[in-house]
């Protein structure tokens, strides 16, 4: 074996700062598949939120499409009412004045300021022997509800507020404890009263009858008349599974005579198997009756159906969740508001006298003693009473 020369060996490098290079690149090789790993896993969360997010919309989507009114469709609607007549043009402007109303008319003298009233509703109708739930109890304050001397089944309400926020329809299940009536919650009585601490509700607060439709179910079905000063142009039949719970109601659509309308409310699910309530006739009388009363252009009748016949829900002055029907009914309810406000303005110049009427049928005052409906001195609220024949029912 030949011998290396000592001075070659004493010009080769050593081998020491080999291994630092070595180490070096391991550290950065494990240092980048750390960084790898990390970027991978923020993925895979990233991908999971996406996932969680599309599902939850997914889940929504039926509430979204009836609750979201699209700025573009709206548009497309102002558009149309240039040359058109359109009910939810007409029923945006009539949201814009009842908000104007509240400080322009701080002592209800408008018909449409009178109509958010429930009980002054119920005594409205009362009058023209329209029947109205059993009051049970009526609270001027929140504190003063009381619960425990009520009936088995019962339904509370606040005199003010809309979308059924102030509406509770109440089993008892204990001593203290009240389910709704679709299973979802119970309450107690505390927790009552603390539900009707909203904003949006106003007092006085009341106890009234819970209906049982013939049909059976938990919560009745909706009956909603769309009336315009005597002409009702459209019913919506509404099936409540769940109270207050727009995204699972199955909707369907009449004519006045009972016609199907079909698919008129795009996002809605229509559903042209739920019945047409059996007093259907008498309650497009009576919505048309109790219109002309009410001394307004549009009004919408809400009726429930029972054993004994219709029953008042209440009135409603401007429905709430979105109204984007169809082009073609949206234009014939348009149409027909026009011409409702025309023909009341008409009669109130033959001598109608302007504002709600009251017929002649025996109607008290269900509020409080102490409420303002009271005071004599309050003109605007003075009951004006008229026969029905003179201006509720078409001549």
């Amino acid at each position: 074996m030949a011998k290396i020369s000592p001075n070659l060996v004493r010009r080769l490098p050593g081998i020491g700062w080999r291994q630092e290079e070595l180490d070096k690149r391991k550290a950065e090789i494990a240092d980048l598949r750390a960084q790898v790993r990390a970027a991978d896993k923020a993925r895979a969360e990233q991908l999971r939120k996406a996932r969680a997010k599309i599902a939850k919309q997914a889940t929504q989507i039926e509430r979204l499409k009836l609750k979201a009114t699209p700025a573009n469709e709206l548009n497309r609607v102002r558009t149309r009412s240039e040359k058109n007549a359109s009910f939810a043009v007409l029923l945006s402007e009539l949201r814009r004045l009842s908000v104007a109303a509240r400080s322009v008319d701080p002592d209800f003298t408008l018909p449409m300021r009178h109509l958010t009233l429930k009980l002054h509703n119920y005594r409205l109708a009362a009058s023209h022997g329209v029947a109205v739930p059993d009051i049970y109890r009526v609270w001027a304050t929140r504190e003063q509800i009381e619960l425990s001397d009520l009936p088995e089944k019962f339904v509370i309400k606040s005199d003010g507020g809309a979308s059924g926020k102030g509406v509770l329809p109440l089993i008892r299940v204990g001593a203290d404890a009240f389910e709704l009536a679709d299973g979802t919650k119970t309450f107690s009585a505390e927790q009552v009263r603390s539900h009707l601490t909203q904003k949006s509700l106003k007092g006085p607060y009341f106890a009234e009858q819970f209906l049982d439709q013939p049909s059976g179910g938990a919560i009745p079905d909706d009956i909603k008349l769309y009336a315009f000063y005597g002409d009702v142009q459209m019913t919506l039949l509404r099936a409540v599974p769940e109270h207050a719970k727009l995204a699972t109601m199955r909707r369907r659509y009449l004519a006045a005579d009972g016609t199907d309308l079909g698919d008129v409310m795009p996002g809605a699910t229509v559903d042209s198997n739920i019945a047409i309530p059996r007093d259907y006739a008498a309650m497009i009388e009576q919505a048309a009756h109790l219109s002309r009363a009410a001394g307004t252009a549009f009004v919408r009748v809400d009726f429930y159906q029972t054993g004994s016949g219709p029953v008042l829900g209440e009135l409603t002055r401007a429905p709430g969740e979105p109204q984007l029907h169809a082009p073609s009914l949206d234009r014939a309810m348009g149409q027909a508001w026009d011409r409702a406000r025309l023909r009341l303005e008409t009669d109130i110049a033959h001598g109608r006298p302007y504002g709600r009427l009251y017929g002649d049928h025996p109607a008290p005052n269900p509020y409080p003693k102490q409420h303002w409906t009271h005071d004599p001195g309050h003109l605007a609220w003075a009951p004006r009473e008229q026969p029905c024949g003179h201006w509720c029912r078409p001549g």
